[in-house]
């Protein structure tokens, strides 16, 4: 249960670290 709830906590910081690096994959066309 734990090993899934840091898994689904790590995805979700991937996805903003993601976002922060690449705003064209937030903000297309801005």
């Amino acid at each position: 249960m734990m090993r899934a709830l840091l898994q689904i906590v790590l995805n979700g910081v991937a996805v903003l670290i993601a976002a922060y690096l690449i705003p064209g994959i937030v903000y297309t066309g801005s």
